[in-house]
């Protein structure tokens, strides 16, 4: 909020509406950000949620394929939702990943998953139907809405991912707990 006032107030002095000296906005200091939510799942709790993309819903392999590159790529949503068939490397295991805030970046991934998604697109209407990866059975690209259908599986599904506020939103990621890895 105070962010916000700054911003208005801000406006106001390039308009000439009030001179620098007369900002109340800038003598409010910014309160500290809460430290975040967000921690690492465990490996029975990355398996749960893949059984639930693998055995709900309607289009279970998609909701399978859109888990597994987070799991492997621990993208963001926009990383899924970006992702091109220009940005596939079948070749070196390579996924370009377009993420908000201008950050790309190439990330290695499984061979098993590049044939899965090479399968995929070519399973799905081929390069000529859109140039995103991640489609509906129709060949339509994939949306928000998508991954809000899955969250909501998660959470009737699994008590503790409601309780731990596990969503695929743009901010999250689907990373393995260190302490769990085998």
């Amino acid at each position: 909020m105070v962010a916000a006032f700054r911003c208005i107030y801000k406006h106001a002095e390039t308009d000439g509406l009030i001179s620098p000296l007369h900002n109340p906005a800038q003598k409010v200091a910014k309160p500290r950000r809460l430290d975040g939510s967000r921690h690492a799942l465990t490996r029975k709790q990355v398996i749960e949620i893949g059984q639930v993309a693998a055995t709900t819903g309607n289009d279970t392999e998609l909701d399978s394929l859109i888990v597994r590159i987070h799991i492997e790529a621990a993208c963001r949503r926009a990383g899924v939702l970006k992702l091109e068939v220009a940005d596939l490397d079948p070749q070196d295991c390579l996924i370009r990943l377009r993420e908000n805030g201008e950050i790309v970046r190439w990330q290695p991934i499984s061979p098993f998953l590049v044939r899965k998604l090479v399968e995929h697109v070519s399973t799905r209407g081929g390069e000529e139907a859109t140039p995103q990866v991640s489609r509906y059975r129709n060949g339509r690209p994939i949306t928000s809405r998508c991954y809000d259908y899955l969250t909501g599986r998660n959470h009737d599904h699994l008590p503790w991912a409601t309780r731990l506020q596990v969503a695929a939103t743009p901010g999250a990621q689907i990373v393995l707990d260190p302490r769990e890895r085998d």
